[in-house]
């Protein structure tokens, strides 16, 4: 998501202690957890949660890129969001309807599609909707 300050040292850490298991959890990051971290003072768990608060206005490629979905990097996810515009479009298409778009083929539409049968990652889209991500391209 390319959150400034949050790198894999931080990351490491959030993880290690439960902090953090998927992505949406670090939209639920308060100042004070993070002050129980190694070497982490006020003003930089501040800036952090500011970064965070900033990341939610990522645009659609760049949400789509921090899924993870296998195969889809941020090339991929550039030209999915020019095409359908919306990640629910996308996660409800099948895979002749992704193979529409550019560069698209049946492996990538096939892990698409796997990616967004698991309820796990439905779950992850819904936990990332309501932290206030953009799940829409600006354009349409």
């Amino acid at each position: 998501m390319d959150i400034d300050g949050m790198g894999d040292v931080l990351v490491e850490q959030l993880v290690s202690r439960g902090m953090v298991k998927s992505v949406a959890d670090i939209y639920d990051l308060k100042i004070e957890r993070l002050l129980e971290l190694e070497r982490m003072g006020e003003k930089s768990a501040e800036k952090i949660i500011k970064n965070i608060d900033r990341s939610r206005k990522q645009p659609l490629p760049r949400v789509m890129n921090g899924l993870g979905i296998p195969f889809v990097g941020e090339r991929t996810a550039q030209i999915l969001a020019e095409s359908f515009g919306s990640l629910d479009v996308i996660k409800d298409a099948d895979e002749a309807t992704l193979q529409q778009a550019e560069e698209v083929g049946p492996k990538v539409s096939q892990s698409i599609r796997l990616f967004f049968h698991e309820p796990h990652n439905r779950d992850l889209v819904e936990r990332l909707r309501k932290a206030g991500l953009h799940f829409r391209t600006y354009d349409r």
